[in-house]
């Protein structure tokens, strides 16, 4: 019930009412970090290296088409999911997260 009652307040506090100081001045932040973020993903396909996006299987905050598109947006771009997995891949599933990287680097020839 607490959980409820502070997101609730969270919500009025960044949206307020349509027209208040807060709400407009969440709206130029937005939009803001939507401009920093669509510029830096123009930058991407300059990117010349090989590239891993990893992202995992349960996550709540990335949906799995975000990672897909990100590794899309880079010529040497690769996807890659780790089952069993929330947003804190590291943390979660760091066996499978060293797996990935290193089935993803070339093996060097000695």
């Amino acid at each position: 019930m607490r959980a409820r009652r502070i997101r609730e307040a969270v919500g009025r506090t960044i949206s307020g009412d349509e027209g208040s100081p807060q709400r407009a001045g969440y709206r130029r932040s937005a939009d803001a970090d939507a401009r920093r973020l669509a510029e830096a993903a123009g930058t991407l396909r300059s990117f010349d290296r090989p590239a891993l996006v990893v992202r995992a299987a349960g996550d709540r905050v990335m949906p799995p088409g975000h990672g897909r598109r990100l590794a899309a947006l880079l010529p040497q771009g690769r996807p890659a999911e780790i089952a069993e997995s929330r947003t804190l891949v590291p943390l979660d599933q760091p066996e499978r997260l060293a797996l990935a990287i290193r089935e993803s680097v070339p093996a060097r020839r000695r």
